[in-house]
């Protein structure tokens, strides 16, 4: 098994399976960094160099944070802000896969208070409709606001 290579992009997605890897294979947290070096790639890879010039005793935790800062972009600094005012400009799908994106990005959060985030940014029509369904998990609530999408607008996914 080997760890994944990081370019640069979705850091959040690339320190979960590093995490996993690690944890898989019992990996030392001080093999950690090195590691994760040999996986660097492009502008990561230089990035990684100048990250362990400037702090000498590194951590994982300090490195995982450092990616996020330098590889997420200045919108996602506090995920919390951007999950309150993200909203469905277009398909479901689209609306979903940024949700999802920004979930991940926080620690567990009580199944009620993610659904209502979820359900607070849903376009009008399509909130309507998915209470009426009374979802009982926010998986539940996505499943229903795409099948309310497909039924509102078969053929192009797009509510206006």
């Amino acid at each position: 098994m080997k760890l994944p290579e990081f370019y640069g992009f979705d850091p959040q997605g690339w320190i979960q399976k590093a995490n996993l890897f690690f944890e898989i294979n019992g990996t030392d947290p001080s093999l950690r960094l090195r590691l994760s070096q040999l996986s660097m790639t492009g502008v990561a890879q230089h990035w990684f160099s100048i990250v362990r010039q400037v702090h000498e005793s590194l951590t994982w935790e300090q490195f995982q944070e450092e990616l996020l800062q330098r590889f997420s972009g200045l919108e996602i600094q506090n995920p919390y802000e951007q999950l309150t005012s993200i909203q469905q400009l277009s398909s479901i799908n689209d609306y979903i896969d940024d949700f999802e994106y920004l979930i991940g990005l926080m620690p567990k959060m009580p199944e009620m208070q993610a659904m209502g985030y979820f359900m607070a940014g849903l376009q009008d029509e399509v909130r309507r409709w998915v209470r009426l369904q009374r979802p009982h998990s926010r998986l539940d609530a996505m499943y229903s606001a795409k099948d309310v999408e497909e039924i509102l607008c078969p053929t192009t996914g797009n509510i206006s």
